[in-house]
């Protein structure tokens, strides 16, 4: 039987990619998962490219959920027993926020200004005929 788990939260520092004895390549990272007043500290690893994909160039900080199989396991620091917290993750999902739209008649990065309305509609539109899309209809 496998668990699995779905968890949410903030990169901790960046993430690590190391070879494997097999030839393949593993990422490990700390996952900072908001638990009511406190906070979990789950380690994340994984050898699926496509989440190495997913996880290039992000910073300390960088919200994220990843899903997988978990594990978790009983051990002593000083004294005390802590629960530690493993995932291997198969999916990551990157929560970057989305760019910022360009107000009208402002310029785009491209050098032109961005195309509003049915400018932008017409523009997006593919007519087989040439010419204008614009008929003077009422509606």
């Amino acid at each position: 039987m496998s668990q699995l788990a779905l968890i949410s939260g903030r990169l901790q520092g960046e993430p690590v990619t190391r070879p494997t004895k097999t030839g393949g390549q593993v990422t490990f990272f700390t996952l900072r998962v908001a638990n009511g007043s406190t906070s979990e500290y789950w380690s994340v690893a994984t050898f699926d490219e496509a989440v190495r994909a997913e996880l290039a160039g992000l910073a300390d900080g960088a919200p994220l959920s990843c899903s997988g199989p978990f594990h978790a396991e009983k051990y002593e620091f000083k004294g005390e027993t802590r629960v530690r917290l493993k995932i291997t993750a198969d999916v990551v999902l990157v929560l970057k926020p989305r760019p910022r739209a360009l107000k009208p008649g402002h310029d785009n990065p491209s050098g032109g200004a961005a195309p509003s309305g049915r400018a932008a509609a017409e523009s997006s539109w593919a007519h087989p005929g040439g010419g204008s899309l614009d008929d003077d209809l009422p509606f």
